[in-house]
């Protein structure tokens, strides 16, 4: 393997780990987002908001290879039959 390709592999590596560390934050900021949608009075912006972190979680998931988290945040979130235009 090429001294370019172990860098890459490497980079990826930390990538993924800085992402796994972020992930409780980016969870309690989708859970945020819901809460005020369910107590608040509902508005379209909080829900698109909303849609869009789930969705820009559950493509990073798939990019680092966590594809279980990703396939449930598209099927079990109806992400793949949802899309809310803003």
């Amino acid at each position: 393997m090429s001294e370019s390709n172990n860098i890459h592999k490497q980079s990826v590596g930390e990538l993924k780990q800085v992402f796994l560390r972020h992930l409780p934050e980016r969870m309690t900021a989708i859970d945020d987002v819901w809460s005020s949608l369910t107590s608040d009075d509902w508005d379209s912006d909080k829900l698109f908001r909303l849609f869009q972190r789930i969705q820009d979680l559950a493509g990073a998931s798939s990019r680092f290879g966590l594809v279980r988290v990703s396939e449930t945040l598209y099927i079990d979130g109806g992400l793949s039959r949802h899309t809310p235009r803003h």
